[in-house]
């Protein structure tokens, strides 16, 4: 045990009394390393305090899920009110079609009739009746 201690002694005082020795200049170089992580571990430290906090992540988590939401909302009125038009669209187009309808076979009804000039026009609502009332003032003014 003597003399591991003595040989302990004999390095430490060795350690210590050349300063230009190859051990000092490792254990310098170490520690430079150390100081250098040290300062990056500080840096890293102070940006993750200056990153937003997680309640504020939260907080912007729970916007964007609010304005999906929302997007999707219009989304589906919107395909309603394509919807709801087409509907309408259609009827207006068919009515239109049939009023042009209804308005040519008039028109072929018109290309028909006969005038004649000095014969009094009946005035009944029914259309049975106006026609025997014409025939009958028809024959009569023959």
């Amino acid at each position: 045990m003597d003399r591991l201690q003595s040989i302990e002694m004999r390095l430490d005082a060795g350690i210590d009394s050349k300063p230009g020795s190859a051990v000092t200049v490792k254990l310098d170089d170490m520690s430079k390393r150390f100081e250098s992580l040290v300062n990056r571990l500080q840096a890293i430290e102070v940006r993750l305090n200056t990153k937003v906090d997680p309640s504020q992540s939260k907080a912007e988590g729970r916007d964007l899920q609010i304005f999906e939401e929302v997007h999707q909302r219009l989304e589906h009125t919107v395909d309603q009110l394509r919807t709801n038009m087409v509907e309408p669209v259609a009827l207006a187009v068919q009515d239109a079609l049939q009023q042009d309808k209804a308005e040519e076979l008039e028109i072929e009804k018109r290309k028909t009739n006969v005038i004649i000039h000095g014969l009094a026009e009946s005035q009944d609502d029914s259309s049975d009746y106006r026609i025997s009332d014409d025939l009958a003032a028809s024959q009569a003014a023959r």
